[in-house]
This record gives C-alpha cells, structure tokens and sequence, in this order.
C-alpha cells in the first residue's frame, strides 16, 4: 500500500493486492506470491487448494530472504509442472518438500506416494515417474517410494514397495 497526499486537500491510497500461488510451511503456514514471497499468514477464510511446500526452516527468510524466496519459487514451479504431466490426473500432488541439501521430493495420491526428484530439472523425472507408476499398476502393485535423484545414472530408478 502506498500513500500520497496531493495539495490543497487530497489524499491518494493505492492498494496492491497479492494473489496467492502456495501455501508455505514456516513454522507457521503462509500464503506466498508466485514471485516466492511469503505475505500472509493463513487464516480460515484463505485458500487451501494450493500447493504446500514444506521442509524450509521458520528461520530461513530471516537469514536469507532472497534464497529462500527463490527455493520456494522453485517449488511453486516443480508444483506447476506436476500438475501438467500424465501422473497428475492419477495421483494429485499433497506436497512439495525442500530438504535441507535444497533437493526435492513430492507426496503425490491419496496413498502418499513420495517421488525423490532431487536437484532441476524434473520434467524428465517427472516423466519417467509416469511410466514407472503405469508399469507397477499393470503388475497390481503400490509404490511407497520412488528415487529418481540418480544425476550420475537417470535411468536408474529405485522403487520402495509397499
């Protein structure tokens, strides 16, 4: 919000309103910008059927603003390209987590399956996450867990079952 006063007798109040695009775990759980600003804490009346990023300290913006801003960013974006791939009509995304070496990992389906992805880029991981699911579904199998941080081998996947 920014105010102005314009002589004799005016006064001008602009307000910007934040459109939220995640909720962000915190310590506590804020709205933030796509821009990967925290700006609000949630209340009753906010939304909550966007994504939620976990796993960033309650102190992380107070000690690095910019690179916290830019992780959650991240995360609103890896969110953004899960729900445009072909596993999200199967198992829809519950969480993005940042661990603490900033690589990432979502629970996806109401089993909560976790995909390790690691570091960017994740299309390609993404992907393969959908042919994996597709080929234990023919088999009648679950997955817990899949791993597909393997930068030095990708083609490498490591299935946890359930």
């Amino acid at each position: 919000m920014t105010l102005a006063r314009r002589l004799p007798g005016t006064i001008l109040i602009e307000v910007t309103e934040r459109k939220p695009a995640a909720l962000v775990a915190l310590g506590d759980t804020f709205l933030a910008t796509a821009e990967g600003e925290p700006f609000k804490r949630l209340e009753p009346e906010d939304p909550v059927d966007l994504p939620l990023i976990t796993g960033l300290r309650a102190d992380a913006l107070s000690e690095d603003r910019e690179g916290t801003m830019r992780t959650i960013r991240r995360g609103i974006d890896l969110a953004a390209e899960y729900e445009h791939g072909a596993l999200a009509h199967r198992a829809p995304l519950e969480e993005v987590h940042v661990d603490t070496d900033g690589t990432f990992s979502v629970l996806v389906g109401r089993g909560a399956m976790q995909l390790v992805l690691g570091a960017p880029p994740f299309r390609r991981k993404l992907d393969q996450a959908a042919r994996v699911v597709a080929e234990l579904e023919k088999r009648g199998a679950k997955a817990d867990s899949i791993m597909l941080d393997n930068d030095a081998r990708p083609e490498r996947v490591v299935v946890r079952m359930r």
